[in-house]
């Protein structure tokens, strides 16, 4: 590829300035998917700049795959198989080789499975069913990370009517030879749950909250880092929640420490805080318009350094997906909620995913709608506008080369003495995080090959490269 010098201009404004988010109307993906998709994944398939997608219906039994069109639009489906009750994907590179492949779960009361598919490098996928378990009944979240202390893409599964949470470890080849792995084995009826470090050591942990009707109980699973759980002697909850739909390990409060999301689809949409003094935890009530909430996200969605919160709506009836900005002021935290999707369209949004679709900076979101007869996968693209009147406007011209880059990129016309660089991927997540002089240049060479976003203080123009 051919390497060019890359003049921007940018106006750096000392002064104040804000970004207010606003939402185009859903953008129809496929209107008939199948029956029933009940799940959605998102990220790089084909070797190309902007994030895929991939969709498993439930009744429909279908893995589909929409490529991205890199204009806005996404190509028509493609099925790479067929597997039973698919509750849910995800997305990792399971075998080392070409790329990312396909991680699905088959939900059965006597039988459940855990599969992948590989990728051919150009987002094709043999429709042969790689089989790490097929003894995982009432299959459910799929979780893929680097789970034990080698570094190759680990899998976790829920199984619901098997009373268990387990992981298994890859060989690196995308053998899982081990056999089962617990996170817990003898919890009752586990639904969904989530994997981050929660207590700052380096590696997985884990959050689970049952799925029993009624039950309401929530636990962190502490990570000796061989993959070895121990289960925190407080509970985050052990009573009046009716039906846990969705857990996540979330920087609600931007403290710098994870804190708890979960969804009771029959009750309330709240965030537990660890007390650092006991240990125990304290529940925040979040209030909304969803009676019903369904599956919650957290990301960064106005480019403010601080994640906010989507949530969608498990039932029918009034907003369908609503947006939350994180104030990031304790004890307020979160901002009024804005209103992403009220047109109805949607019935039932079990499952939702973020990501920079069109590659402008700002993450949008894509979401599948389950029940028939608006079954079907929509996008909602984020209009992100930079907003305020700037006071001492210095205008200076700013040339960062090369671009593409395999290794550094180097800026002249900076004027300050230093400036603070951010380098964030095309889902959001900050990378790079560094302060530079003018003569300095920045080293992006252990990035992987990809498109990236480069933020600049003081300014409020984002702009791309490619690392290769």
């Amino acid at each position: 590829m051919k390497k060019t010098l890359l003049l921007l201009t940018l106006s750096l404004f000392i002064g104040n300035s804000f970004a207010q988010t606003v939402w185009s109307a859903y953008k129809t993906i496929d209107s008939d998917p199948g029956e029933n998709p009940y799940t959605i994944a998102s990220g790089m398939l084909n070797g190309g700049a902007y994030p895929d997608l991939v969709v498993g219906t439930y009744v429909g039994n279908k893995i589909l795959v929409y490529m991205n069109n890199e204009d806005g639009t996404f190509a028509s489906s493609v099925e790479v198989a067929t597997l039973a009750n698919i509750s849910s994907v995800t997305i990792a590179d399971i075998d080392g080789v070409n790329g990312n492949d396909i991680i699905a779960s088959s939900y059965s009361a006597d039988g459940g499975k855990l599969v992948w598919y590989a990728n051919d490098g150009s987002g094709n996928f043999s429709a042969t069913e790689n089989v790490i378990s097929s003894d995982v009944d009432g299959a459910g979240t799929v979780f893929a990370g680097l789970i034990n202390a080698d570094a190759f893409m680990d899998v976790a599964v829920s199984a619901f009517d098997g009373d268990k949470v387990v992981w298994f470890s890859n060989d690196g080849a995308g053998t899982f030879s081990g056999g089962e792995q617990n996170i817990n084995g003898a919890i009752t009826e586990p639904g969904d749950f989530d994997m981050k470090d929660f207590d700052g050591d380096g590696d997985l942990d884990a959050v689970i909250a049952t799925a029993a009707w009624g039950a309401g109980i929530i636990d962190v699973y502490y990570n000796d880092g061989t993959g070895i759980f121990t289960i925190d002697p407080n509970n985050v909850s052990n009573s009046g929640n009716t039906y846990l739909y969705d857990v996540d390990f979330v920087d609600v409060d931007n403290d710098g420490a994870l804190d708890i999301l979960v969804s009771d689809s029959y009750g309330t949409f709240s965030w537990y805080k660890r007390n650092d003094m006991d240990g125990t935890y304290s529940e925040i009530v979040i209030t909304s318009s969803i009676p019903n909430p369904g599956i919650s996200e957290s990301e960064d969605m106005d480019n403010d350094g601080k994640k906010d919160i989507v949530l969608s709506n498990g039932a029918t009836g009034g907003d369908d997906i609503v947006w939350m900005k994180s104030i990031g002021v304790p004890p307020t935290t979160l901002d009024v909620q804005t209103t992403i999707d009220g047109s109805g369209i949607q019935k039932q949004v079990y499952a939702m995913t973020i990501a920079d679709f069109d590659n402008d900076g700002d993450l949008d979101i894509a979401s599948i709608s389950y029940q028939a007869p608006n079954d079907g996968v929509y996008w909602f693209e984020n209009l992100l506008e930079t907003l305020g009147v700037p006071e001492n406007e210095l205008a200076q011209t700013i040339r960062m080369y090369p671009n593409p880059t395999s290794d550094l990129i180097h800026f002249n016309g900076i004027t300050t003495e230093t400036m603070n660089v951010s380098v964030y991927d095309v889902l959001g997540k900050q990378i790079i995080n560094q302060s530079i002089n003018p003569k300095e240049a920045l080293d992006v060479s252990k990035l992987q090959n990809g498109l990236y976003v480069l933020k600049l203080d003081n300014s409020n123009t984002s702009f791309k490269f490619v690392k290769e």
